[in-house]
């Protein structure tokens, strides 16, 4: 049994945004496309005092370019204070998906094929309205 495509060395160096001068302890969740794409959910937190809980996504495609990190909301929530497992794919697809738990319900949400962005995937009431919770990269 072979591989499709040689290995590949990846490093990514993980800073805070607000100051870059700050490394963060990333925790990585990871999951592989059916085409070969991986996917990888990080979140942590800086090393230095206080810190809210960061997040961000990278794709590697197939031939080992890494996608600009995109922010994400923090995974966390009084609903799900620490599980893994926000993160996957859907089978034999290379569609990922992020989960979050919140005190108001679960949220999934999925990136379609040549989409920029998260899109959410949920049933919702006629009563519920958009907001800042349709949106991965905004806290709930």
């Amino acid at each position: 049994m072979c591989d499709a495509h040689e290995p590949l060395a990846i490093s990514v160096q993980t800073v805070s945004k607000a100051d870059p001068s700050q490394r963060v302890l990333a925790v990585p969740e990871v999951a592989t496309g059916e085409d070969g794409s991986i996917f990888v959910f990080f979140f942590g937190v800086t090393f230095e005092g206080e810190s809210p809980q960061l997040g961000g996504f990278v794709t590697i495609d197939p031939d080992g370019d890494v996608s600009d990190l995109e922010p994400i909301r923090d995974p966390f929530s009084e609903s799900d204070p620490g599980s893994p497992g926000h993160h996957g794919v859907r089978p034999a697809t290379s569609i990922p998906w992020l989960v979050f738990v919140d005190t108001d319900g679960v949220r999934v949400f999925t990136r379609l094929a040549g989409s920029a962005r998260y899109v959410l995937r949920t049933r919702r009431s006629a009563r519920d309205r958009a907001g800042p919770d349709d949106d991965p990269a905004q806290r709930a």
